[in-house]
């Protein structure tokens, strides 16, 4: 009773120092007023969180392609760089989006067009250019020379299993979720996924025959 009389006390003085606003009001005031910022530094921060967890959970320093056709060893980046390329990928992914779920509201009415409109178009470019960019931060000097090479043996594997998850975030986020909020939800979604997309990425490679 004590706790939930101290909690009803500090939510009436928030809402008496927000000018009668309630906590959630005051905390959507930043979301409302500076959408595209806000994404920006949500997908920053929540890239970085996806990124270190993946490095977290990663139990060995070499991962090896599948396909045999890579044997060369690359150095990886530090964990503090390779980290603070995640958060730049999270952010640049943050700001964009606001704007691209702007012109498909604008461009198609209906909901299905629209799903599928963006899984159809932005997954396989997201997905590649995040395995071009994972290389340009990797080396930037031999980079241009092993993207072709990564796409080829990761781009498709990353699209199939983007397929289901993906649709199944922007079904809820195109149906249910209103346009000021959907950047935020992808950019949590995202989180998850950064996980996996940076444990794939970041796998050690090298170059056979």
């Amino acid at each position: 009773m004590a706790t939930a009389a101290g909690t009803s006390a500090v939510a009436t003085a928030l809402t008496a120092l927000g000018g009668g606003r309630s906590l959630a009001q005051i905390l959507a005031e930043p979301l409302h007023r500076r959408p595209q910022l806000w994404s920006f530094i949500v997908g920053g921060v929540l890239g970085a969180v996806g990124d270190t967890t993946a490095q977290l959970m990663a139990k060995e320093d070499k991962y090896h392609l599948n396909q045999g056709h890579l044997e060369e060893r690359l150095s990886h980046p530090s964990s503090s760089t390779r980290t603070s390329s995640m958060a730049l990928w999270g952010a640049s992914l943050g700001f964009g989006f606001p704007f691209w779920y702007a012109y498909l509201d604008r461009t198609f009415r209906n909901v299905t067009t629209r799903l599928l409109v963006h899984q159809g178009f932005m997954s396989p470019i997201c997905n590649c250019a995040f395995l071009a960019y994972v290389e340009l931060v990797r080396d930037p000097a031999t980079a241009f020379s092993r993207i072709p090479q990564r796409i080829e043996a990761d781009g498709l594997y990353l699209t199939c299993r983007a397929l289901p998850f993906w649709l199944t975030v922007n079904a809820v986020n195109f149906r249910l979720i209103p346009p000021v909020y959907r950047s935020t939800l992808m950019s949590s979604a995202g989180c998850a996924w950064t996980v996996f997309m940076s444990f794939i990425a970041h796998r050690e490679v090298t170059k056979t025959g």
